[in-house]
């Protein structure tokens, strides 16, 4: 399988009665009520035709009563699980970050001036004569 680029991304949010709205880069493309599974059919279709225009994979957000899913369709229209959410979900979560509380003090006046920085000795700079 080739990799799979970050962009573009076609977006699809299938709604309880079958119907489907997909989102490509701005390009918008409605499907008409019908059976979730055919409607998911047709959502990959629509994926392995854009593949094949695009000549290698794409990733595609869905959005269904059953759940979200985040996968990649080949042009021979094999779906895949998308490497990139696969990816974030092994990456670990930064700890949050908290704004500033009212009883932190920011400091005011003019700031102190910083000395100079010593040079880094590195592996990169020429030893001083």
């Amino acid at each position: 399988m080739t990799a799979v680029p970050p962009y573009p991304v076609i977006h699809v949010t299938v709604a309880a009665d079958g119907s489907a709205h997909a989102n490509i880069a701005g390009r918008h493309d409605d499907f008409p009520s019908a059976e979730l599974t055919d409607t998911r059919q047709a959502v990959i279709s629509y994926a392995t035709k854009i593949a094949a225009e695009l000549r290698r994979p794409v990733r595609m957000k869905i959005v269904d009563p059953d759940g979200e899913w985040n996968v990649a369709v080949e042009p021979a229209g094999n779906v895949i699980e998308d490497p990139h959410a696969a990816a974030r979900r092994a990456r670990p979560r930064k700890a949050p970050t908290t704004a500033a509380t009212p009883t932190q003090q920011i400091p005011r006046g003019p700031v102190p001036p910083t000395p100079p920085a010593e040079p880094v000795a590195s592996a990169w700079a020429a030893p001083k004569a």
